[in-house]
């Protein structure tokens, strides 16, 4: 026997190290040495795997198989009671027989549950091997079993003792729950003629509840370890399982009830029998031997008997069984629910309306009954309450992460807008923050990136740092698996409003890169860079902007760390700042690792980037129009004549002649704290490939040293703003019909940025000065120097509030968030201007006038509609060309933006010839 339990223990190592990859030769020796040990047992090895085989389908299986035999369970524990109702009693014979149609079921029902018991007992084994770990020679091996010449070498014996037996216990459970004891009570009931026999005999089955109630409970549990929908349904099955077990109980005792009063009854027939001659207690089986004379156990085994000298037998508690014929009914469900109903109602009652005799098992059973009723009743208020408890926490704790998930939510949506972020990388962010919130971890949204996956990380820093990283010159240059070596090295770090982070005089130990906030650059009295007047200089480093170049030089040198450059600044917040930074330690060993790249001198690669950059701007932009020198708009604008200027906001425009002789518009960008190249970058961006017919097109472009320059087609009649507010007499040449095609033409521009470019066009600047007219008065929108682009995927992006004020829309200003809305918005403005000839604030006018929004509303809610047309119109439009752009004012300027019309139905609004729906503005029917 103990051969062949080390044969099994030594192939089932064997199997286990088999799957073990090859990581040393001391692995690979004990493999070969355990495959040379058990060479001779080739073939018993090989049914392990042979059953593997045959249950193991995947990973789901073993849910499955679990849930099957914890259904097998359940339905085993209750067929066990079945076996008490076999034994039957026959009143004509005066014996005890078996009912075999019952009998038959039941142990064939018994029989498939324990077949259940058996394959799992297999799966345990073969196929949820759980061997703990072990250390060999300082290595660890999880489920690993290393056999080296007979000896296993573990680290903690008697830890490995321990979990063995938490192995095995549920194998043993298993064992003891698969035990044929009904089976045996049953075959060895009709052979006993002692009653104490007999009663051991069903006293070991009940004990067998025990392993079998307490294998569904191991059994639930398991269900509980993971954090699932399954975890829910753990805690309400702990309700349903103290009911179950309240229920089960009645369903034991009713039917040890039924026994015991056959065993009662039997009892009866012996006592009778040793007082009378010839009477033989083995006589009472059915199978065996008959009385011939039984009258006598009429009178002394009858509830009623016929002889009242006699004195008739103390059934105590099974008074009811005998009386109501049970014991001789073959009819289950009827001594079946008789039984039941006995048993729920006196576990209910505690057992207090138990009538017992003196018999001592018979009062051990009553007072079993009664704590055993205690018991249950306490246990299923206790579980009750902890099941309410435990949901209000879970539902609790719900409502919390809910609230706290709504409010990341609003926090990451407007952290991606703010930083141009793809909103596909919400799905993954939101899934972590939400991870993080389950266990109690609170997640900043500024600290976001530790939370997440290696690759997104690396996306958002590249999306997040690069396009400052490009105005770096050294960086420029440096190839791409430097830069994502740069990029994995860069940590997020952020900064409380007025904090000091570098101090004038300390060693800089960090390039930063600003993503969010405001930081100051400043020197003091004894500032190494103190200029020669005695004041300090002050600069402003935003979002886009980086501090700390002098570290890439220093790299550059290979020079050690007590080496570092001198900050000659104070460098403090002046807001709350989001950056990341480049720590010193880790640029050395990045330009240790990629010498041949940090090897070139500071100022080649200064010069280099210059010219890279200048490169590029031709490349990228000659695709986009033609690229002119300085030195031909000189000429063609007269060297800039201030007699040519023709306008101009953010920069001046001057009107040129080219040497082809084609009359142009050039825009010359005034290079205000850089503001220069972002102009340039936005309105090329905007407008570099658009033709359209109302959007004034954009011929070339000059980008030479810090100079910037559009060069646009020449409209010869001005602009709206020159006609609207200009001095043009009494009557305004821009009758209704013209101001109603500059409407629709300004519209049908817009429409083409909002719908029919890829990506989309934010104007940001919609105003009369930026509407020009050539001399058939058709509409050309312009002013593209604040134009923002809109990502395929995103419905807003969030920017600085830039714009003409009195036309940019509220919600623009409360949140920072813009989109298509807004040009709708500053549209309705315009439109009412046109209408009205009033600018948007006009403080010469009345109180109630200023703000022309404000009185145009008021005057179209008192049914004023006419007033508001401008005077200066010699011919009034009729009421239905009146009423119709009134209306679409209201629309665009509505204070709900999801009611606001896009630019192609404002469009149609105003072609159409019906009357648009009037049913939101009542004031206009």
């Amino acid at each position: 026997m103990a051969s062949a339990i080390m044969e099994i223990s030594q192939e089932i190592a064997v199997d286990i190290v088999e799957r073990i990859p090859r990581e040393s030769s001391l692995r690979s020796w004990a493999i070969e040495e355990s495959a040379t040990i058990n060479e001779g047992h080739r073939s018993s090895r090989e049914w392990p795997k042979i059953i593997k085989s045959i249950f193991y389908r995947g990973r789901s299986f073993l849910p499955k198989w679990k849930r099957a035999f914890l259904a097998s369970c359940v339905f085993g524990v209750l067929i066990d009671p079945l076996f008490f109702y076999i034994p039957i009693v026959n009143k004509d014979k005066k014996c005890i027989g078996l009912d075999k149609s019952l009998k038959g079921a039941v142990i064939s029902l018994r029989s498939t549950m324990d077949l259940f018991y058996l394959v799992n007992i297999v799966i345990q084994i073969y196929i949820e091997p759980k061997v703990p770990t072990i250390r060999v020679m300082g290595r660890s091996y999880l489920h690993t079993i290393v056999l080296t010449k007979g000896t296993i070498l573990v680290e903690d014996a008697l830890a490995m003792a321990n979990r063995i037996w938490r192995i095995s216990s549920h194998i043993l459970i298993d064992i003891l729950a698969v035990l044929p004891i009904p089976q045996a009570v049953i075959l060895i009931f009709m052979d006993s003629s002692s009653l104490n026999t007999r009663k051991f005999l069903a006293f070991l089955a009940l004990l067998q509840y025990v392993p079998r109630v307490l294998r569904i409970y191991l059994l639930c549990t398991k269900f509980n370890k993971t954090p699932t929908r399954e975890t829910e349904i753990w805690i309400l099955f702990k309700g349903a399982f103290s009911f179950f077990l309240y229920i089960l109980a009645s369903h034991v005792f009713g039917a040890f009830w039924y026994f015991l009063a056959i065993q009662r009854e039997a009892a009866c027939w012996q006592n009778a029998c040793r007082n009378n001659n010839g009477c033989e207690p083995t006589t009472f089986y059915c199978n065996g031997r008959t009385i011939k004379d039984i009258t006598f156990l009429d009178d002394l085994c009858s509830i009623n008997p016929h002889n009242t000298n006699a004195t008739p037998f103390c059934f105590g508690m099974f008074v009811e069984a005998v009386q109501s014929g049970v014991l001789e009914s073959t009819n289950l469900p009827k001594k079946f629910f008789h039984c039941f109903w006995w048993g729920l109602r006196n576990l209910s009652s505690l057992g207090q309306n138990l009538e017992t005799s003196n018999y001592t098992w018979e009062n051990i059973f009553a007072i079993f009954i009664s704590l055993s009723g205690l018991l249950l009743v306490l246990l299923y208020l206790t579980t009750n309450l902890k099941i309410c408890m435990e949901l209000v926490t879970r539902t609790s704790a719900k409502m919390r992460i809910i609230r706290q998930l709504k409010m990341k939510d609003l926090e990451v949506q407007f952290w991606l807008s703010e930083n141009d972020i793809p909103k596909n990388m919400k799905a993954t962010i939101m899934q972590k923050v939400h991870k993080q919130l389950e266990q109690n971890k609170d997640v900043r949204v500024e600290n976001i990136l530790y939370i997440l996956p290696l690759e997104q990380k690396r996306f958002i820093k590249r999306h997040l740092c690069w396009p400052t990283m490009k105005k770096v010159p050294m960086l420029r240059v440096m190839d791409d698996h430097v830069l994502k070596e740069i990029f994995d090295n860069l940590k997020p770090v952020s900064y409380t409003e007025d904090k000091c982070i570098i101090g004038e005089g300390e060693p800089l130990v960090k390039m930063l890169f600003i993503t969010r906030g405001i930081l100051l650059t400043y020197t003091t009295n004894n500032g190494a860079r103190r200029s020669s007047g005695g004041s300090s200089t002050t600069k402003c480093l935003a979002k886009g902007d980086f501090y700390g170049e002098e570290l890439l030089t220093w790299a550059s040198t290979f020079s050690p760390l007590s080496d570092l450059p001198i900050s000659t600044t104070f460098v403090k917040s002046l807001t709350k700042v989001e950056a990341f930074a480049l720590m010193a330690n880790d640029l050395k060993t990045i330009a240790s690792k990629f010498w041949r790249h940090f090897r070139t001198d500071a100022r080649m690669q200064v010069h280099l980037s210059a010219n890279l950059i200048q490169t590029n701007w031709r490349r990228r932009y000659t695709r986009r129009g033609r690229w002119y020198s300085l030195k031909e708009l000189e000429i063609a604008t007269r060297g800039f004549s201030p007699e040519n200027v023709i306008g101009g906001g953010y920069d001046v425009v001057f009107r040129g002649i080219l040497q082809d002789g084609h009359v142009v518009a050039v825009k010359n960008l005034l290079n205000d704290g850089g503001q220069a190249e972002i102009l340039f970058k936005a309105e090329v961006e905007a407008i570099g490939k658009v033709k359209h017919k109302n959007l004034v097109g954009l011929i070339g472009y000059c980008a030479e040293g810090p100079q910037r320059m559009l060069v646009h087609e020449y409209i010869d009649n001005g602009n709206l703003e020159q006609w609207l507010h200009g001095d043009v007499g009494p009557v305004s040449p821009l009758t209704w019909d013209i101001r109603m095609k500059i409407a629709v033409g300004t519209a049908k521009g817009l429409d083409y940025l909002h719908e029919w470019l890829e990506p989309r066009v934010v104007h940001r600047d919609i105003k009369p000065s930026n509407i020009l007219l050539d001399r058939k008065w058709n509409p050309k929108v312009s002013g593209f120097g604040v134009a923002k682009l809109l990502a395929p995927e995103s419905s807003y992006v969030t920017t600085s509030v830039v714009g003409t004020m009195g036309y940019i829309c509220p919600e623009y200003v409360r949140t920072g968030m813009l989109n298509e809305w807004s040009d709708v918005y500053s549209f309705g403005i315009l439109l009412m201007e046109i209408i009205t000839g009033r600018r948007p604030s006009d403080p010469s006018r009345p109180d109630e006038e200023i703000f022309l929004v404000d009185w145009f509303k008021e005057m179209i809610q008192s049914r004023r509609g006419e007033e508001v047309v401008d005077p200066l119109i010699e011919v009034r439009p009729s009421p239905r060309a009146m009423k119709r752009a009134l209306l679409v004012c209201l629309r665009c300027t509505d204070s709900d933006v999801n009611k606001r019309p896009k630019m192609g139905q404002i469009v149609h609004m105003l072609e159409a010839d019906d009357f648009p729906d009037c049913s939101e503005s009542p004031f206009l029917s």
